[in-house]
């Protein structure tokens, strides 16, 4: 009876940090050069491979590194689908980074290998998150129920329970925590993201204000400027109007003088005559 529940207590595998870095590693190297070869031909070849080239990994049955990486795709869709309803000026700002780190721990290793699909099909990126949650949920417990049958049936001999004790390190409840640590508290976080805004991000919020702010000033300066340069132009223009009228007054008393002195003359002309 202990043997049969201490077999399905260990039905579930804890994943160690270097275990998922590998993991993502060697994904990410395969998929580099053919974004298409992801789970190619099958999932369970593909994870097999892995599995028989990393030593960290070769214990790890191939259903566990597919459900892991949806886990993982869970949260990375999270980050991506947050990073797009959000300011893109502001992405590249350490806090939002941070923060989206916090949302998914492995966001790098992961952009490396979806980043291509997400290139070649946006869709991608903009799918449910709530839907593709529910199916992973859904996998993780059927793949948690094979496992735990697999496990009570090796169960029958001593030495085979003390070998699968050996070989899966700090199994107890794992992959539920696993899956908590990786998807359910995405799901909480999209929900509390959905009523307000991250704390931590608003620093980035009140950067991006002033800047607005600034830009605004800015506006106004160059609209004061264009009007106080129309201004001047116009009293450039009404003083050189006002220069050629007084030349033509000018130019028309010198004319009226002229006349009259002419006129003068012909006078003087005349009595003398």
């Amino acid at each position: 009876m202990e043997e049969k529940r201490g077999a399905r207590i260990n039905g579930t595998f804890r994943w160690r940090e270097q275990q998922t870095k590998d993991l993502l590693t060697i994904i990410a190297d395969k998929v580099k050069d053919n974004p298409d070869l992801f789970e190619k031909p099958t999932a369970k070849r593909f994870y097999e491979r892995i599995a028989e080239s990393a030593p960290n990994l070769k214990h790890i049955k191939w259903d566990i590194m597919r459900t892991k990486m949806r886990h993982l795709k869970t949260s990375f869709l999270s980050a991506l689908k947050w990073k797009d309803q959000h300011d893109a000026g502001l992405l590249e700002h350490g806090d939002v980074v941070e923060y989206i780190k916090r949302m998914c721990p492995f966001y790098d290793e992961l952009h490396a290998i979806f980043r291509e699909r997400i290139n070649m099909r946006p869709s991608f990126v903009f799918q449910s998150i709530e839907s593709v949650s529910s199916l992973e949920h859904n996998e993780a417990v059927h793949n948690e129920t094979e496992l735990s049958i697999e496990l009570v049936m090796d169960a029958t001999t001593s030495s085979t329970l003390a070998s699968a004790t050996d070989t899966l390190p700090q199994a107890s409840s794992e992959n539920v925590a696993d899956s908590s640590a990786t998807c359910k508290p995405t799901n909480v976080t999209t929900e509390k993201m959905s009523l307000k805004r991250p704390r931590d991000c608003l620093s980035s919020f009140a950067l991006l204000y002033e800047i607005q702010k600034n830009l605004l000033e800015l506006e106004k300066e160059k609209l004061d400027f264009e009007r106080e340069k129309a201004a001047n132009s116009f009293k450039l223009q009404k003083l050189r109007l006002e220069k050629e009228e007084r030349v033509e007054m000018e130019k028309i008393r010198l004319a009226h003088e002229r006349l009259k002195s002419l006129n003068s003359q012909n006078c003087q002309h005349v009595l003398y005559s």
